[in-house]
């Protein structure tokens, strides 16, 4: 489901950049995630 988000909100470089970070901080901290 956070795909189908990431996808539509794809159009603002800025929000789609900070879920990309969040993303990647989370599994660099090998934290659980469902997206």
């Amino acid at each position: 489901m956070f795909c189908h988000l990431v996808l539509l909100w794809n159009h603002n470089v800025e929000v789609s950049n900070t879920f990309s970070s969040i993303h990647v901080g989370a599994k660099k901290r090998n934290i659980n995630t469902t997206w």
